[in-house]
């Protein structure tokens, strides 16, 4: 894994979507990885109602080997890392074809869908799932995580 060779730490991650699941899930399963904060952009780090209703259409193979991972989410966080969530409430995206979102959510990823216990932070941002990535106010936000384990406008 590439995150050994970066050095003892800290490295810190921000990662969208999946990407984040992955970051998340990865620092749960290696321990020993170097210390450092991530950061999730609009990551069903709970699962997706999204994948979920793509299995239920027998279109889940469009997810993949991650399948799993989209449908069910994360058990728990990793111990002794900080991690933090930027969500978007701007209902613009396919998702909601695929499955009822509930409540707030990007068009893709539903807040809810966002939270799990024991977060250092979790913070909604005015945009669209495809958004979070575009935008000054998700950088400066993340930025802001990285530096201080918190959210700051």
């Amino acid at each position: 894994m590439r995150l050994y060779a970066l050095g003892n730490g800290p490295v810190h991650i921000v990662a969208h979507s999946l990407g984040g699941l992955v970051a998340v899930q990865a620092c749960n399963q290696f321990q020993r990885l170097p210390p450092g904060r991530i950061v999730c952009l609009g990551s069903p780090l709970a699962g997706s109602t999204a994948a979920r209703g793509l299995a239920d259409k027998h279109l889940g193979w469009v997810a993949g080997r991650s399948g799993p991972l989209l449908r069910g989410g994360l058990a728990q966080l990793p111990a002794g890392r900080q991690v933090g969530m930027i969500a978007g409430v701007h209902s613009l995206g396919l998702g909601k074809f695929f499955g009822p979102l509930q409540g707030p959510n990007d068009g893709t990823v539903a807040v809810w869908e966002t939270q799990l216990p024991g977060m250092a932070g979790h913070v909604t941002v005015s945009s669209s799932h495809s958004g979070l990535v575009l935008s000054p106010l998700v950088a400066e936000l993340a930025g802001n995580f990285l530096e201080t384990g918190h959210f700051q406008p």
